[in-house]
């Protein structure tokens, strides 16, 4: 939606280099807007349905990109 002009959000800087490149999208305030945060995935180790373990799939494949 943001892209699309509809809109503002905060936006991990990592997931939006090249769109920040492009000029698909630009910053809403200077650096003292900015902050950390963690994300973090909890699951049961005996996560068992198709859509459980393609959830947790994805997820460690994301991590594994972003830690590469």
């Amino acid at each position: 939606m943001v892209v699309e002009r509809l809109g503002f959000a905060w936006l991990p800087k990592s997931s939006i280099v090249a769109d920040l490149a492009d000029g698909k999208l630009c910053r809403a305030g200077d650096e003292s807007w900015d902050i950390s945060f963690d994300i973090r995935l909890y699951y049961h180790h005996s996560a068992s349905t198709v859509r459980e373990r393609a959830v947790l799939e994805t997820s460690m494949e994301m991590a594994a990109e972003l830690f590469s």
